[in-house]
């Protein structure tokens, strides 16, 4: 998948499609998360241009002889918080970096939807938008990316959530959210009438009572048209855990895993592997040499030339005859990625911090990562001068996250799981 640009805006999509499997250590924390919650669904009210978005989407999945969707109000509370918390926090990310709903910093869709009702782990995924008043508009920019069309039409959903939150005085004004669900759950009900041609079988009685939506309960419905901010849009590639990760099996990374499909999906794209047992050692640390095979894998910039064998630029990266680790360095070096000392040595051997990670995941990223809005400031408190505008650019981006709202503990040595996921948000934020 590559990124697709409309006038300057970018757009952004997560999915992730899970086999339901009985994971204690995830119910547990489910279930404290819920305990702090209120039971049964909240109402959720609807805005005009909510309701044109749905139909928009079911009337372009219907032309394509795929099912409706229903809309979820648990789905939508979680969408239009996400949104909320965007435009009132100046962040534009599907990774939450501030919440005035309890979110935890890093929550992804998934975590959101599940502290708000929706616990159901079969299939999740997320566009989100900014910048657009209209749902014409959203519509047309998703369809003319390939990540957010795919996402749009996948077939395993079978509901969604929605959210427009307009936010005076921030960077993009309107924030817009679409959730979706594999599982209908009580709260689903249709918006309009489905198309007559569908052969859903999710549908519910035409005496729900849940159809009825006022367009005028939400504030949304108070949206401005004289915003002056350019929309903007970001990506990252859905990705199937049960279809494109299929063959790529590490015993010590079980789908339970926290690294599970980062890990999987960089090993189904060739950019990490195992080891000869089998095994991939996620808690084993990286090396700064082990780092640069993996970013320039991760980025596709590998060839079979071997660069700069008779003047290498690090006096302790010599070239031996073999390709790692002298060519990937060399890679790196020469795409900037990678700095040496100033006695020109490398460390190759020594490991990568956290610090320095997100140094060279931003070198890496460039031009192509989203530049956090005026006056958006790095929430860690603990981050090096020389390191604290990378991390505010990750963190904006959704690259990596913090050990706390507060600490990102630059100096703590990364994992090759930390690794993976980093690396694997940097493939998604750029769109390969």
């Amino acid at each position: 998948m590559r990124v697709n640009r409309i006038q300057a805006r970018r757009v952004h999509t997560l999915s992730r499609v899970r086999v339901a499997v009985a994971v204690t250590a995830f119910m547990m924390v489910l279930a404290l998360m819920l305990a702090v919650l209120p039971a049964g669904a909240q109402a959720v009210g609807y805005s005009s241009q909510e309701l044109q978005l749905v139909q928009l989407l079911n009337d372009y999945r219907t032309s394509l002889g795929l099912e409706p969707l229903m809309v979820s109000d648990l789905v939508s509370d979680a969408a239009e918080k996400h949104s909320s918390d965007m435009g009132n926090h100046s962040f534009f990310a599907h990774n939450t970096l501030q919440s005035d709903f309890g979110f935890p910093v890093g929550a992804d869709p998934r975590v959101r939807m599940a502290m708000c009702g929706y616990s159901y782990p079969i299939a999740w995924g997320e566009n989100i938008a900014a910048g657009f008043s209209s749902a014409s508009a959203v519509i047309q920019a998703w369809k003319g990316s390939s990540s957010h069309d795919r996402l749009m039409t996948a077939p395993y959903y079978r509901v969604l959530g929605v959210g427009l939150v307009y936010v005076q005085g921030s960077p993009y004004g309107y924030y817009w959210t679409l959730d979706f669900g594999g599982y209908v759950d009580s709260t689903a009900h249709w918006v309009g009438t489905p198309p007559s041609s569908t052969t859903s079988t999710t549908a519910p009685p035409v005496t729900t009572t849940t159809t009825t939506v006022s367009p005028s309960t939400t504030t949304t419905t108070t949206v401005s048209t004289t915003s002056t901010t350019a929309p903007s849009t970001t990506t990252t590639a859905p990705s199937t855990s049960s279809t494109t990760l299929a063959g790529v099996i590490f015993p010590d990374v079980p789908p339970a895993h926290s690294f599970y499909e980062e890990i999987v999906g960089l090993a189904s794209a060739g950019v990490v592997s195992g080891y000869e047992d089998g095994l991939f050692y996620p808690d084993d640390l990286v090396t700064r040499a082990q780092f640069a095979k993996i970013v320039v894998l991760a980025l596709g910039k590998h060839t079979a030339e071997i660069d700069n064998a008779a003047t290498p630029t690090f006096i302790d990266v010599p070239y031996t005859g073999s390709d790692y680790p002298f060519d990937y360095v060399e890679e790196a070096a020469g795409l900037g990625i990678i700095q040496g000392y100033g006695d020109r040595s490398f460390g190759p051997q020594a490991n990568v911090i956290r610090a320095q990670l997100a140094l060279m995941l931003v070198r890496a990223g460039g031009s192509s990562l989203l530049q956090p809005p005026p006056g958006y400031l790095c929430p860690f408190t603990d981050v090096p001068a020389y390191a604290r505008e990378a991390v505010r650019i990750a963190f904006y981006n959704g690259l990596l996250s913090g050990k706390t709202t507060t600490t990102f503990d630059p100096y703590g040595k990364a994992t090759r799981g930390h690794v993976a996921k980093m690396v694997y948000e940097l493939r998604q934020a750029l769109g390969l």
